[in-house]
């Protein structure tokens, strides 16, 4: 959980359906790709920059979450453009989707800023955004594509990875219309509790594991006698953003769903413990939800391949779970 919050090396991809008002774009688009820029208004008024592919033929829409840290979805670096979420534009070639990715507001400021970590944010960034705050962002998105015609309607997939994966259980608890979620290397039932069990992994003693459980704890207590803080900081964001996302219960999230789950665990993820995932799997399978768990071998919380291996496994997990959506896809009465 420490090097988690520190670290993320996040992609978080998700597909939502709905109904919004049309926008028009900008007039920016990403070279090389089918995404336009559209801004759109959210419940709180913000003016949130959504980017929209544009397939050639009506596609399901694919809310892609991105995970912690502002950096921006698109950077340019010698006149060539690419994206900080991992395997974005390699599935948007594909075309097989109308992927939406939002813009967390106040984003890319300052310049550079690493991803995963919030330390290096602007004020602006830390004082605005918590979960609560992202899921608007998150629901002007998908208004967004819901109001253009290369949509499609019928089942709607979230996917996230990391912090986006909490993000895609929120969606699809306030959304209905979700009928599947993809979780990738996320916190579990909450990341209070990922921190637990990563400390458990983590230290070899009884000893060891207590103080370090103690010491977490008592950090926690600290961060909600000022939940509002972007002062303090804990794990590499401030307090406000911790007190938010430790509220946020993805278990709760995905119960209140009608939604298939797909969870995908890095079995020697060092970010996030494999255990606090299992955790998740383990409450939606008795609770009746229709649940299918993924163990990665020799993977680590980017899905790159450990312990002697090569290569990404990234691109191979997400066309396996891409893979059961579309068979769940054509299970279905109400899909094309």
């Amino acid at each position: 959980m420490r090097r988690w919050a520190i670290s993320a090396l996040t992609a978080i991809a998700v597909t939502v359906w709905g109904v919004g008002a049309h926008s028009e774009p900008t007039g920016k688009t990403i070279p090389g790709t089918s995404f336009s820029e559209y801004n759109t208004k959210d419940k709180l008024g913000r003016i949130i920059k959504v980017y929209i592919s544009h397939p050639k033929t009506p596609r399901p829409i694919l809310l892609w979450i991105q995970g912690s840290g502002c950096t921006n979805l698109f950077l340019e670096r010698g006149g060539r453009y690419g994206s900080t979420v991992p395997g974005l534009l390699p599935f948007e070639a594909q075309g097989r989707f109308t992927i939406v990715a939002v813009e967390k507001p106040f984003a890319g400021e300052p310049d550079g800023a690493l991803r995963g970590a919030a330390s290096e944010c602007s004020r602006k960034f830390n004082e605005d955004f918590t979960a609560e705050r992202w899921l608007f962002a998150l629901q002007a998105g998908l208004a967004e594509a819901r109001g253009l015609p290369w949509g499609e309607r019928g089942r709607t997939l979230v996917l996230g990875h990391s912090e986006g994966s909490s993000m895609a259980a929120m969606v699809a608890g306030h959304d209905p219309t979700v009928t599947d979620v993809i979780f990738f290397a996320g916190p579990g039932v909450t990341p209070y509790y990922a921190g637990i069990a990563s400390d458990y992994q983590s230290y070899r003693t009884s000893a060891e594991r207590a103080a370090r459980v103690e010491e977490r704890e008592a950090q926690v207590r600290a961060i909600f006698q000022k939940p509002d803080s972007v002062d303090d900081f804990a794990w590499g964001h401030p307090y406000k953003r911790w007190a938010s996302f430790y509220r946020l219960s993805s278990v709760d999230e995905l119960s209140r769903s009608k939604a298939r789950v797909y969870i995908g665990i890095a079995m020697s993820d060092e970010n996030v413990a494999p255990l606090a995932t299992e955790a998740l799997g383990a409450e939606l399978l008795v609770r009746g939800k229709d649940v299918t768990v993924r163990r990665i071998q020799d993977a680590d919380h980017g899905f790159n391949a450990v312990e002697g291996a090569k290569g990404s496994l990234l691109r191979d997990e997400y066309s396996r779970a891409f893979t059961w959506f579309w068979d769940g896809a054509q299970k279905s009465p109400s899909s094309r």
